[in-house]
């Protein structure tokens, strides 16, 4: 029964899918997104259909690179060439695309290379729209030569910009116009959490272990020590504040449970350091964290109101699902159905409502993300997609 109601809530999000052409071929709101998600449903629902999609969306960026049209903004994850590059490398290596990845990218590899790398030394560091996208995209890549010095330059870059404080180490993000050198963010999307899990997953990479060690360990410090009791009585419900401003110093707690920003984020990433550094210590407040989390459920303590993979339900049930694979711990599995629950019981309303009309090809704010976390439901295995986003 759910299965079959899957089925039909993912039918009518292709149907929307059909009818609006991308924007652009950038990966989180254009074509690179949209044939993500095609490539993953239709190996998932084995609908060929869906692959010749894929395939057609693709051809359309191959054909805009070559004719030089612009068709990429600079080298971004968000829209740039790092997000084609992440696109490629994860669906070759899941089987999915069959494609000399070493071969086609060396020239725009260099080219994300070197700007990130001046990125960095501008504070452009962001993990969506500026140098960290590209260590990611390098991280996830089989390991050349070529490869894995890119890793280990940009993350010894990286390593080196970090700011020291008393209670640790963070990071300057002036990537966004709302980012600027008196703010530290604290989510996943562009602040510190993001920040030590794309440090964490080019760990294996990385010669210089003993330095990526004392960084992360000291921007996990910093981290925990702006941690603030959750009171639910007063409507406060989260444990650490949105970003910091520093001079003077302030924080600002907003109660958000998402993808992109809240506590889940700071969970994640203390479980990950906890297996890779050995430290049961940081998987015991994990523990007590998550345990804290998944109580919070109406609007009000967490401000999720729709579906989207951002900030809304398919975003949490995802996150809750990888947490569950983290710990194994069976309250993020019953986490993860409840969430999932809620994004199945909102689809039909969003769609008559014409939800995400402004670009409802964006795979984080519209319905491919949606989409993607339903295929890992209905297909009841883990599948590498949400790969790009830490999960």
């Amino acid at each position: 029964m759910i299965t079959s109601l899957s089925n039909t809530k993912l039918a009518r999000i292709n149907e929307v899918l059909s009818l609006v052409p991308p924007l652009h071929h950038g990966f989180l709101g254009g074509s690179l997104g949209l044939l993500y998600y095609y490539y993953y449903a239709g190996e998932a629902l084995q609908d060929e259909a869906l692959y010749d999609k894929a395939d057609a969306l693709l051809e359309q960026v191959f054909a805009h690179l070559n004719d030089d049209k612009g068709s990429l903004s600079g080298y971004a994850f968000s829209d740039g060439a790092a997000g084609l590059g992440y696109v490629l490398s994860n669906l070759q290596q899941n089987g999915l695309l069959d494609f000399d990845i070493d071969t086609e990218l060396t020239d725009i590899d260099r080219y994300i290379f070197d700007a990130a790398l001046d990125h960095i030394t501008k504070t452009k560091v962001d993990y969506l729209h500026g140098a960290m996208g590209a260590l990611h995209y390098f991280s996830s890549r089989v390991q050349t030569p070529v490869i894995n010095q890119y890793v280990n330059e940009l993350t010894a870059a990286f390593c080196t910009a970090a700011i020291s404080h008393d209670n640790g180490i963070y990071f300057l993000n002036s990537s966004l116009e709302r980012l600027d050198n008196k703010k530290v963010d604290l989510g996943l999307a562009h602040g510190l959490p993001g920040f030590l899990l794309l440090l964490i997953d080019a760990w294996p990479n990385v010669k210089d272990k003993e330095r990526l060690e004392q960084i992360i360990r000291a921007g996990i410090a910093f981290i925990l020590s702006q941690e603030q009791p959750a009171r639910a009585m007063q409507d406060e419900y989260s444990s650490f504040p949105c970003y910091l401003e520093l001079d003077p110093h302030k924080s600002f707690r907003i109660d958000r449970l998402a993808w992109c920003y809240g506590d889940l984020n700071t969970v994640l990433l203390l479980y990950r350091a906890g297996k890779v550094l050995g430290t049961d210590a940081y998987t015991h407040i994990a523990n007590r964290l998550g345990r804290q989390s998944v109580g919070r459920r109406d609007e009000e303590a967490t401000l999720s109101k729709d579906t989207h993979f951002c900030h809304g339900s398919a975003g949490l049930a995802q996150f809750y699902k990888c947490l569950y694979q983290e710990s194994e711990n069976q309250i993020y599995l019953d986490a993860y159905r409840y969430w999932i629950a809620v994004t199945m019981e909102l689809i039909d309303d969003e769609i008559e409502k014409g939800k995400y009309s402004a670009n409802p090809v964006s795979i984080l704010e519209g319905w491919p993300g949606v989409g993607l976390v339903l295929i890992e439901y209905m297909a009841n295995r883990p599948m590498n997609w949400a790969k790009a986003f830490l999960l």
